[in-house]
């Protein structure tokens, strides 16, 4: 395929916060600290098409299954940003409100806990601030949103666990099943927080922890609870998603036990001032709507609408659970419907099209909830089902590295499950890429229907031209098979493949394996290196004639590990020294993240150095411009990165793929000997960052004159923030000046 459109990359209009990180807080930081030569930092700057007309808005925002969708100023601009949270990859994802549309910021994803099941926003002590109620293995956990100032994002533990009074009147831990997804609202209209759940483990009836913060201390800060009733509103569900009794009416009719799992959303579904149902089940595919007739603290309920909504009922396969909130800035609330599961289990889930988005047609109060479309936020970003294995190769031969991306695999006709190999063509260039969708299926390795579907692309034959390798994992299989074909193209050009011809390399292999060929050992031969489902790095040295013979059951002490799972292997050379570097990516179990996350993608310098000790892993390998520091950004249960050039690319569980650019010069900026700055990121949005070699100050100016700043102090060497959110678009002058000499800058903002 020629070479299409090759044009400068187009800047996005939105600047993240982080862009002035590059070269200005991490050039002078970084050199005090000891050495790390790897520092990347997320950018959205590499375009991303599905058509010629068509960009991405989040290409690279990591993918979502299972989503929870719950809002929260997180920029402090007044407006409702949303936190999003996956459950089938216990990772939180940022999007910040701008120009009603949600852009991807990834940087405010360090500032959230280690969370596993479910988390809800919600401002208990009426702050203004929006505080965060999670899981624990023995109730629920509550952290107060303890924020300085707009803008940043600060939590303290306030309750560890919550406490309730039970029926007889002992205090005992507030417990939600796991599977569970609570409701926490001012269910009686007192003006504090209640919590409703079903009874744990048993399911069927709802119990109503009554808040007494208000009828004790006249106020809404001190999350007490007593458990009023495992009776509210007088229902029962009976477990087979039909079947609902009312008031004692009658009796449910079980052949087993009530299966427990339950998704509450509670809210004003009709602007009357009582808290409404929408109930979501485990082992259902339906949402129920059960309208209060009653008051606030007098629920009434004889009804279920096991229908909802009209017209486009919710159909998952399984578990839906339903979030209310403005989606499409109209001021009226829409209806949002994920699957609330923890894993593709029977892989039956459509993870491309798992956030059903029903528009609000009507009004609060008489609400008309309209199927939008099946795949909100997800049509925006990368998106190819679950546990990406992205690769690079130059396909088409024009000198610049191709994007493909395949993995466990997705929905596909005839309720069939398996990946193919979507390939993004590169139309900019290896230094400042630029990708468009050219192929939904390449080489049509679709007829394989492998899961885990896994591409490199390496010279196998020693002809000077890329060959392919392809794992995964056939129908009704318990092992992976690993095969090649070779490039019949040895002229260079467009990679030519012959399916017919491939060749299997005997060698087992677990389903979620990870094969990687590459010479370890430096004799000119393909040797194979095996990341590990249960963790290790296997070495296979490559004997000739397709024989590979086990070297080391874990390569650089990289061994089995009950915590760190799945890992993925990569080789690039990172510093272009001639020496590779190993990038590891693996699961870190989510009850462990919080000491063990930085172990989630790693690099080893030089490691063929260390093939007979211990890796020198280097971790904490994420620049965040909130934190002002190197961090171990958590990517969810599975990583998977690979580089390109001065970008890594790293696909995630969520079945997308997170975009990361080096901060090189690692060094530092070189500014020459002269008086002189360097301004990032330019063009700016909301702030940029200076950083000087000399002391100077510095005033700003519009470019008809007028004076933003003035006498802004620089230490040479120092990164100072403006703040440019509140000014107008355009084009302005930073001028520099003091005992070193004076000279001016341009930097463009844009809104």
């Amino acid at each position: 395929m020629s070479k299409k459109n090759k044009q400068p990359l187009q800047k996005h209009l939105t600047m993240r916060i982080l862009s002035f990180l590059l070269c200005l807080l991490w050039c002078n930081q970084l050199l005090g600290q000891t050495a790390s030569p790897f520092a990347y930092y997320f950018t959205d700057s590499v375009e991303v098409k599905i058509s010629e007309e068509t960009s991405l808005l989040n290409p690279w925002a990591g993918g979502l299954n299972a989503t929870q969708f719950n809002t929260m100023d997180l920029d402090g601009d007044g407006l409702e940003d949303l936190v999003l949270f996956d459950r089938t990859t216990s990772k939180f994802s940022t999007f910040l409100q701008k120009d009603k549309t949600y852009r991807y910021t990834p940087e405010y994803e360090v500032f959230f806990p280690v969370v596993d099941a479910w988390m809800i926003l919600a401002d208990f002590d009426g702050d203004g601030k929006k505080d965060l109620f999670v899981p624990i293995n023995n109730g629920v956990k509550v952290f107060k949103n303890v924020s300085p100032s707009p803008g940043t994002i600060e939590w303290e533990v306030f309750k560890d666990p919550i406490l309730t009074t039970s029926l007889a009147g002992n205090p005992i831990n507030l417990k939600v099943d796991l599977t569970d997804i609570p409701a926490i609202r001012d269910v009686d209209n007192d003006g504090d927080l209640d919590i409703l759940t079903f009874i744990p483990q048993v399911g069927g009836r709802v119990e109503f922890h009554k808040n007494l913060s208000q009828e004790k201390y006249g106020n809404s800060e001190q999350l007490e609870f007593e458990k009023a009733t495992n009776y509210w509103g007088n229902f029962e569900e009976c477990g087979d998603c039909e079947t609902y009794i009312f008031n004692g009416e009658g009796a449910c009719r079980n052949d087993g036990i009530l299966h427990a799992g339950s998704a509450i959303l509670a809210t004003d579904l009709n602007g009357d001032q009582v808290t409404d149902l929408v109930i979501g089940e485990v082992s259902c595919n339906n949402l129920v709507y059960m309208e209060n007739q009653g008051k606030p603290d007098v629920p009434l309920f004889d009804q279920a609408n096991i229908n909802f909504p009209a017209g486009q009922p919710v159909n998952f396969y399984i578990f839906p659970a339903a979030f209310h909130l403005d989606l499409d800035f109209d001021g009226v609330k829409d209806l949002l419907v994920a699957p609330n599961t923890f894993k593709n289990e029977a892989l039956l889930m459509d993870f491309t099209n798992s956030n059903h988005l029903y528009k609000n047609q009507g009004s609060d109060e008489q609400p008309d909830f309209q199927l939008s479309q099946t795949n909100f936020l997800q049509d925006q970003m990368i998106e190819a089902g679950e546990d990406i294995r992205p690769a690079v190769a130059d396909f088409d031969g024009d000198g610049d590295l191709d994007l493909f991306v395949s993995g466990k695999g997705q929905q596909q006709e005839g309720n069939q499950f398996y990946s193919t190999v979507q390939l993004y063509e590169n139309t900019g260039d290896n230094e400042q890429p630029a990708f468009t969708l050219v192929n939904h299926d390449y080489l049509d390795l679709s007829f394989l229907q492998l899961k885990y579907l896994s591409v490199q692309f390496i010279d196998l034959n020693q002809d000077l031209v890329p060959d392919l390798v392809i794992s995964g994992t056939k129908p009704q299989s318990n092992r992976a098979s690993l095969w090649y074909v070779i490039n019949t193209n040895t002229q260079g050009g467009t990679y030519q493949f012959d399916l017919e011809q491939r060749q299997e390399i005997n060698l087992a292999l677990r389903p979620d394996d990870h094969p990687y060929f590459f010479d370890v050992n430096k004799d000119g031969k393909a040797d194979l290196l095996v990341g590990t489902y249960g963790g290790a790095l296997k070495y296979y040295r490559n004997e000739g004639n397709d024989t590979f013979s086990l070297e080391n059951n874990s390569l650089g002490g990289v061994k089995d590990d009950f915590y760190k799972k799945n890992l993925f292997v990569s080789v690039a050379d990172l510093k272009k020294d001639g020496k590779p570097e190993l990038i590891l990516g693996r699961q870190i179990l989510a009850e462990f993240q919080s000491e063990k996350r930085e172990l989630g993608l790693v690099i080893v310098n030089d490691f063929q150095d260390h093939l007979d000790g211990e890796f020198p892993v280097t971790s904490h390998l994420v620049a965040n411009s909130m934190k002002g520091e190197q961090v171990a950004h958590y990517f969810g249960r599975s990583v998977a990165p690979v580089a390109l050039d001065n970008y890594l690319l790293v696909g995630t569980a969520g079945g997308g793929v997170h975009l990361l650019k080096s901060t090189t010069p690692i060094d530092g900026p070189n500014l020459g000997e002269q008086p002189n700055a360097l301004i990032m990121p330019n063009p700016a949005n909301e702030r940029f960052g200076i950083i000087t070699n000399r002391e100077m100050k510095v005033a700003v100016y519009s470019v008809s004159g007028k004076l933003m700043l003035k006498n802004i102090r620089i230490s040479s060497g120092t990164t100072v923030s403006i703040t440019t959110h509140h000014w107008p678009s355009g084009l302005y002058i930073v001028h520099f000046y003091g005992e070193a000499g004076t000279f001016s800058k341009k930097v463009l903002v844009q809104h």
